[in-house]
């Protein structure tokens, strides 16, 4: 019984190599999307384990390829390092890239999900399968063990010599072929179980490769994008650095002070009631600090006067505290890229972008946000309490992405009203587009630049 059962398993094992052979070279880059398909599905994957097992070795040799890739992207941006405009342009190709590699770790993940959920589903069926042949097996050992009961000799064929007369070497003999012809069957069914569960454990391995292959990706497409973005902050740095003159214009940004005094005239005694909060609430809920205050990540070390919050596009902003609008500029579309200078009549290149007068245990503080996206910055002139949402997160103007740009001025214990009748429209609240006036150097004396983190509570 044993050969016969090894003999059926290797004519099936056999037929089943050469019937999965592929019969021409896969072409996988330009059908990815359909092989990705094929083999991250347990039915499809089984009937072509030769192919997914190519495009398991194409997936490979793309990781490997990717791993290379990583360390080219700041190189390529430090050839040009004289050339600006050619920075740029290229740092906007690699915010596409970025955006791309996103997506792609997106859906690496889910494909990881599908398919440990189909390994879970075939070790399922292998354990129920293994369960089917144990009982085959039994029902064939129980028919052999009452058949010897019954005829009162051993299961061999040299009984048959034994037989006492004819007619019980004709009941023999028939009996022997009864036997014969039930393990046939069953041999044949328990084989074609045991060619099923080979296969099945082929496609098991084959999807853990390929879940290790796609963890390998996810990892390597996340080292890519921060290779990127380290890459574009570089051009953000470096951009920022030679635009002295956008400084020059920033510093000297007025809003028609004339014009607001009068908007507010009818609400100045609703201001000087305005509670004071207790502390600072932080502009975006979740998100990642993607750069500090006063200067971009070592080595650039270009001026940086607040915090970047990278948030996805619509991301609630909230109020730092119990306050006003001051002001609030809406004409840039919500995505900008390095080097737009959409902002005026209110900053160049800070976008879309709101001004609030606020009160934080008594004192006053103004507080900037830039970048914000089209349609979404609360009108000037209306009173605001902590937490409340005044605009939402976007990439207008001079951006290499989705973040909030968020400045914090100490204005002294004047009044919202004090503040506003005395104002002269200076947008960066008379502390300049500089390092000079800051907190934490000029011994806190109004105006001054705080360090957001030290407002907001990060340090």
């Amino acid at each position: 019984m044993k050969k016969l059962r090894f003999l059926l398993v290797s004519l099936i094992s056999f037929s089943l190599f050469f019937s999965l052979l592929p019969i021409f070279a896969q072409d996988f880059a330009e059908n990815e999307a359909y092989w990705e398909g094929v083999c991250t599905n347990p039915e499809t994957s089984k009937n072509n384990i030769e192919s997914c097992r190519g495009y398991a070795a194409y997936l490979n040799e793309k990781v490997s390829d990717n791993q290379n890739k990583a360390e080219e992207y700041e190189d390529t941006i430090k050839q040009y390092e004289g050339d600006i405009e050619k920075q740029v342009e290229i740092a906007k190709g690699y915010e596409i890239k970025i955006e791309e590699f996103g997506k792609d770790i997106i859906n690496l993940n889910n494909n990881i999900v599908k398919l440990e959920n189909n390994i879970r589903r075939i070790e399922a069926e292998i354990i129920a399968r293994e369960a089917e042949i144990a009982e085959k097996d039994r029902i064939i050992v129980e028919r052999m063990r009452k058949t010897q009961s019954d005829m009162r000799f051993g299961y061999e064929i040299d009984f048959l010599v034994k037989a006492k007369d004819f007619a019980t070497l004709i009941a023999s003999a028939a009996t022997v072929n009864d036997i014969m012809a039930f393990e046939a069957i069953q041999i044949e069914e328990i084989n074609e179980l045991i060619a099923k569960q080979k296969k099945d454990q082929d496609t098991i391995k084959l999807q853990q490769e390929t879940v290790k292959l796609n963890l390998a990706d996810v990892k390597n497409k996340k080292v890519q994008v921060e290779s990127l973005k380290d890459a574009v902050e570089i051009v953000i740095a470096n951009y920022i650095k030679q635009m002295d003159e956008l400084a020059q214009l920033q510093s000297q940004a007025k809003a028609d002070a004339e014009a607001i005094k009068k908007q507010m005239k009818n609400i100045y005694k609703a201001l000087d009631e305005v509670e004071s909060s207790t502390g600072f609430t932080r502009p975006i809920v979740g998100g990642r600090i993607s750069a500090r205050v006063w200067a971009y990540p070592a080595p650039w070390s270009a001026m940086h006067l607040g915090y970047d919050y990278a948030a996805p596009i619509g991301t609630p902003v909230r109020a730092a505290a119990n306050g006003v609008v001051l002001a609030s500029y809406n004409s840039c579309p919500t995505w900008g890229h390095l080097g737009n200078r959409c902002g005026a009549p209110g900053m160049n290149a800070g976008g879309n972008q709101i001004y609030t007068l606020v009160r934080v245990n008594g004192k006053l503080y103004g507080t900037i946000y830039f970048h914000l996206e089209s349609g979404s910055p609360i009108a000037s002139g209306q009173t605001i309490v902590a937490g409340q949402t005044i605009g939402r997160v976007g990439t207008s103007g001079n951006s290499s992405g989705p973040h909030l740009h968020a400045e914090v001025i100490y204005l002294g214990s004047q009044s919202i009203s004090e503040y506003i009748s005395s104002w002269n429209g200076s947008l960066t609240y008379n502390t300049g587009y500089s390092y000079a006036n800051r907190c934490d150097f000029n011994g806190n004396n109004a105006p001054c630049r705080m360090d957001p983190g030290k407002a907001f509570g990060y340090n």
